[in-house]
Parts: C-alpha cells; sequence; structure tokens
C-alpha cells in the first residue's frame, strides 16, 4: 500500500489532467488560468498555506 505521501501528488496530477482537458473541450482555458493565477496568488500571500 502506498503512503500518503506518494498518493496526494498522484491524486493531484490525476485531478489536474482532468481539469485541463475539461478547460480544453469547453473552451474556457483562459477561464481556468485565471482562476488558477488567483488561487496561487491567494496561497503565496496566505502566512498559513505558504
Amino acid at each position: 500500500m502506498k503512503s500518503n505521501d506518494q498518493s496526494i501528488p498522484e491524486a493531484a496530477n490525476r485531478y489536474a489532467k482532468a481539469l485541463f482537458q475539461l478547460a480544453e473541450e469547453e473552451n474556457s482555458m483562459n477561464s481556468v488560468s485565471k482562476d488558477l493565477d488567483g488561487f496561487l496568488k491567494a496561497v503565496e500571500s496566505s502566512e498559513d498555506l505558504s
């Protein structure tokens, strides 16, 4: 059985691939990109998350 340390990145990778596949299919890559940029900025500016 895999440890959580290994399974978290694997799950994140699967979700990221699915997100980008759906964004491409729905022609909403720009919107998703902007949302992810906003999320990244929020994480980077948070002392608890960065």
